[in-house]
């Protein structure tokens, strides 16, 4: 669930570290008169080495990344509210999402005639209100919940998030594996992930309103490291919208834990897992656990130390298992029903 938005967002953020590698590439060439290119021998050497240039990079990246990242916030948010509506009625959603969808439709009903909300028609906005209300089938616009005055910091996403369902996402992400490992490998150990993230957006407003003139200019090195920190945090956010997902799947029977993952192995990277049902090599899994939540393909399965390719318990016992994503100990397996 959600990994091709996530995919997607890496993706566009990747091209951004090819860019600013491509960039200096350039820079470097021009700067030092090495050019062989005609075309490119007119460039102007004093032009690459300028201020300017350097600014054009920075802005770019940093107004650029934090566009990826609140797009694919209300991409994944979008999704998420498709999945609430297909699965849980309107009288048991969480209470701060009823709250925010009644106020939504209230603000739309005083502003239906300015141009943020002319595309939504009156009639089918009251229709779905009452639907809900009556028990039938609802819709969540996204147009009414994913509604937010200020950018994306972390306190005010975790805040849209919890509107939405998603409860207590900044400390999710703050214990998130993938976002720890980025401060530890990127020399920020100790560093919140609510702090780094409000510093790129106070970069990108600063590089988007404040002038021709930026008095801060971030090296290509940390603009690729603010990347690679997007990275893990778009990959934290859609785990959490895919636990949540995943849990309420769980209470309506939609889904089934077939067992737990006992034992890791990290040399070959394998797990014993305790498990009742059916199982079978490159069946899709979820793998779910306090910290992560992702799908994982089987790869390989092992009884009594000899290749099985598939099983099937009635009752609960060990079986070997190699996943396409490594496990940690304590997580849950999970197929959709």
């Amino acid at each position: 669930m959600h990994s091709a938005l996530k995919d997607r967002a890496i993706e566009s953020i990747n091209s951004l570290i090819v860019h600013l590698e491509s960039s200096k590439v350039l820079r470097d060439i021009v700067r030092e008169g090495q050019v062989g290119d005609d075309k490119l021998r007119g460039l102007d050497r004093a032009a690459f080495a300028s201020h300017d240039w350097k600014s054009l990079d920075h802005c770019l990246v940093v107004t650029r990344l934090y566009a990826i990242f609140e797009h694919f916030c209300h991409e994944v948010l979008t999704e998420h509210l498709r999945f609430i509506e297909q699965n849980v009625l309107y009288r048991d959603l969480a209470k701060p999402t009823k709250k925010k969808h009644r106020e939504g439709v209230s603000k739309i009903l005083q502003r239906i005639e300015g141009p943020r909300f002319a595309h939504i028609d009156l009639v089918t906005l009251i229709a779905e209100f009452q639907n809900g209300l009556s028990g039938k089938g609802y819709k969540l616009d996204p147009a009414i919940m994913l509604q937010h005055e200020h950018n994306l910091r972390l306190n005010e996403l975790n805040n849209l998030m919890a509107e939405c369902g998603i409860e207590n996402l900044a400390s999710w992400v703050e214990a998130h594996p993938l976002v720890i490992n980025y401060m530890i490998e990127s020399g920020r150990e100790g560093t919140s992930a609510l702090s780094h993230l409000d510093d790129l957006v106070s970069f990108r407003n600063k590089a988007a309103h404040f002038g021709i003139v930026i008095d801060e200019l971030l090296s290509d090195t940390v603009l690729a490291d603010y990347c690679g920190f997007f990275i893990a945090l778009v990959s934290a956010i859609a785990e959490k919208v895919c636990h949540v997902d995943l849990e309420i799947l769980l209470l309506h029977s939609k889904a089934r834990v077939l067992g737990d993952v006992t034992e890791i192995f990290q040399k070959p990277q394998a797990c014993v897992a305790l498990v009742k049902g059916d199982i079978r090599c490159n069946d899709n899994l979820f793998v779910l656990s306090n910290k992560r939540c992702f799908l994982a393909s089987v790869e390989n399965i092992m009884i009594d130390d000899q290749d099985a390719p598939a099983i099937s318990y009635n009752d609960f016992d060990d079986v070997g298992l190699k996943l396409s994503h490594f496990p940690s100990k304590g997580s849950k397996l999970i197929t959709l029903l």
